[in-house]
């Protein structure tokens, strides 16, 4: 009857680390169309809620046909909920601008308008006009080489929040991607943190 409700039990997953029960769960999957009747508002707070979470990355796994549904737009790009991207989530500071950009940097990089995609998204669903440039911006720059020698480049680019919170989005990529090389990839960025 409320198909609010569908998102916040998997907010409430995300946030608290609890698994749904079986009944439910097969509940959210078969009512997942209902979301179409949602305002992007309440679907942006619901899914905003969900990134902030620790579980926000399993959730995400579990329930990506639930999450095509409420965010379509994700869904025609052959964007996947698999990626081991999103297994930075949790490794981030509870912001919702970079909590935003992990969710959006599994795009894939084939797309030509990965920025223009984030950006439609993101506005689709009424977000703030700060935290959809600050979101897009991280998007556009995602593949840009944070090195020594382009460091005076990306301030330019970016700014030095932008240079921060991109530090901090790639170390954390690089942790969930790569656990073996964590202290290595940790040290590369501190040299540039510095």
């Amino acid at each position: 009857e409320d198909a609010l409700r569908i998102l916040r039990a998997l907010r409430f997953s995300a946030r608290l680390g609890f698994l749904l029960e079986a009944d439910t769960a097969r509940a959210l999957h078969a009512l997942r169309g209902n979301l179409a009747r949602i305002s992007r508002e309440r679907i942006a707070a619901e899914c905003g809620g969900l990134l902030l979470g620790d579980w926000a990355a399993p959730v995400l796994r579990a329930y990506g046909d639930v999450l095509f549904s409420a965010l379509p737009s994700l869904a025609e790009t052959g964007f996947s909920f698999a990626d081991p991207l999103l297994n930075a989530l949790p490794l981030l500071p509870r912001e919702p601008a970079l909590r935003w950009a992990a969710l959006l940097f599994p795009l894939p990089s084939a797309l030509p308008k990965r920025e223009e995609i984030a950006r439609v998204l993101l506005r689709g669903l009424k977000l703030s006009n700060q935290l959809t440039d600050t979101v897009c911006s991280l998007v556009r720059e995602q593949f840009f080489p944070l090195r020594q020698d382009t460091l005076l480049e990306a301030l330019m680019r970016m700014g030095p929040e932008g240079v921060e919170r991109m530090l901090v989005l790639r170390s954390a990529c690089a942790q969930a991607c790569h656990p073996g090389r964590a202290r290595e990839i940790q040290a590369q960025f501190t040299v540039l943190e510095q």
